[in-house]
């Protein structure tokens, strides 16, 4: 499992509150995939924070997932693109980490309609023009106060 560096998980973890545990995914690993969790509530920071290699994570089809834990991204520097979609119960970023992913392009999230704050920081300079959301209920000022590059759908 050591050479695994595209992961797709769908389905068949309806009990899975929290993921990833702990060395449980190969460090190797570029993308991950990470779809119909029905009862995910956050992502484990102590899982994520060996896969430095990662690229690519999506997030989606997690009805449940209402945060992430305390500065869970921070350790994925390698991290070009996120994306999180049909997680209707998540309200918040903050403490995701999202100002230490030095090396993120592009971060979209879509139908995550309770979503409210992304980042008490000011997000990585290399996402220029590559945030998008395209479902919120952000008003205009939370955006500028937040986000200097966010584009609004």
């Amino acid at each position: 499992m050591a050479s695994l560096t595209h992961l797709e998980i769908v389905g068949g973890c309806e009990d899975v509150e929290s993921f990833p545990k702990d060395c449980l995914l190969p460090s190797g690993l570029t993308s991950l995939r990470i779809i119909k969790f029905p009862k995910l509530k956050s992502l484990d920071s102590k899982g994520l924070q060996r896969l430095t290699s990662l690229t690519t994570l999506y997030i989606g089809g997690c009805p449940e997932l209402q945060f992430f834990v305390l500065s869970g991204l921070q350790h994925l520097t390698s991290l070009i693109e996120l994306k999180i979609s049909g997680c209707p119960g998540l309200q918040s970023l903050t403490q995701a980490g999202l100002q230490h992913l030095t090396s993120l392009e592009t971060l979209r999230i879509w139908d995550c309609p309770k979503l409210q704050y992304l980042t008490k920081e000011r997000l990585p300079d290399s996402l220029c023009f590559g945030a998008t959301i395209m479902y919120s209920q952000y008003s205009q000022n939370q955006v500028n106060h937040c986000l200097v590059h966010l584009k609004i759908l």
